[in-house]
């Protein structure tokens, strides 16, 4: 397992996969954040650090 940064984007509106996005007109800007590749292979997607008390 392991963390890695997501360097921001833009992309067109019409080239998202939610189609609330393909409504939209221009680019949309996808800020940076953390993934974290899990011991299963997947990767999630803006993954969030957390502690429990």
């Amino acid at each position: 397992m392991f963390l890695f940064l997501q360097q921001g984007s833009a992309i067109g509106a019409k080239d998202g996969r939610n189609p609330h996005l393909k409504a939209m007109e221009g680019a949309v800007k996808i800020g940076a954040h953390i993934d974290i590749k899990a011991a299963d292979g997947s990767i999630v997607i803006g993954w969030l650090a957390s502690q429990t008390a």
